[in-house]
């Protein structure tokens, strides 16, 4: 074989390993779905927020609970085997821009969530995800 033979078989080897690299994407991250409750005290919490935020990258989502405590958070990309930090806070039944009826006070919130919960980092409420589905119940004490 001649040198220039070689420097092409070469080049193209390079090139085919270039090739591959760039096709992999080394951020890709499988997805993962969050289910579960809340609960305050053994009831369900009916009525707040669920902030969840991986204490890797810091990314973030959040969902309102809905009937019965439930809540569910999608991840498109998911920091999986990782910690993620949630707190729960109170949804506003009074959102900034709503008018307000002149002359009556504003609504009262239903659930007195205790405000260690309003705080990423004094919550207490952790999760691992994995890919795919997973369940966790958030049980908060009032006490």
């Amino acid at each position: 074989m001649t040198q220039s033979g070689i420097e092409y078989g070469l080049a193209i080897v390079l090139l085919c390993a270039i090739l591959a690299a760039c096709g992999r994407n080394s951020d890709s991250r499988p997805s993962a779905v969050l289910n579960g409750t809340a609960t305050l005290d053994g009831k369900p919490l009916e009525e707040g927020s669920l902030y969840i935020a991986s204490r890797k990258t810091g990314e973030s989502a959040y969902c309102n609970l809905g009937p019965g405590g439930t809540f569910q958070v999608t991840f498109p990309s998911a920091d999986i085997n990782e910690t993620y930090e949630a707190w729960i806070t109170r949804t506003d039944p009074n959102p900034e821009g709503t008018p307000a009826d002149e002359g009556k006070p504003p609504l009262k919130f239903a659930v007195n969530i205790p405000k260690k919960y309003f705080s990423r980092t004094d919550s207490g409420l952790t999760t691992t995800l994995k890919p795919g589905e997973n369940q966790v119940n958030f049980a908060l004490e009032s006490k």
